[in-house]
């Protein structure tokens, strides 16, 4: 082992103290008196229970049968015939343009329903009871 010279320890000392300092300081954070600078960036509310904001560029229309309704009447479930040159007979969840739509649907209603497209998203236009 070499030995440590005289006029290397001050050096070695200078970083170690050095580097203890520099992990010691915390990091400021605003009091309350300041504004803050970094601001939350803006989340875009979900347009679940919106009317749509554009028009719909396609629609579709079939029979079907009320299974369930979910999402406080935002979503229905519904077994339903085919879509004619869109979509196969079967059961599955559609979201509603305006939950008004849905107001007086209840499980086990004889529907007839309009899906339309507004935007990517296919959501339910239009629907009528046509039985229980």
């Amino acid at each position: 082992m070499k030995p440590i010279r005289w006029f290397r320890l001050p050096v070695l000392f200078c970083f170690a103290s050095l580097s203890l300092i520099g992990c010691a300081q915390k990091p400021k954070h605003p009091s309350a008196g300041e504004a803050q600078a970094v601001q939350k960036p803006a989340m875009p509310e979900p347009a679940v229970h919106a009317q749509p904001a554009q028009e719909p560029t396609e629609h579709h229309s079939t029979i079907g049968e009320i299974k369930a309704i979910l999402d406080g009447g935002t979503t229905l479930v519904i077994d339903h015939g085919e879509f004619k040159g869109f979509m196969a007979a079967m059961t599955m969840p559609f979201r509603v343009a305006d939950p008004a739509l849905a107001q007086d649907i209840k499980v086990g209603d004889k529907v007839q329903f309009t899906i339309s497209k507004f935007g990517p998203a296919w959501q339910i236009s239009k629907i009528e009871k046509t039985g229980n």
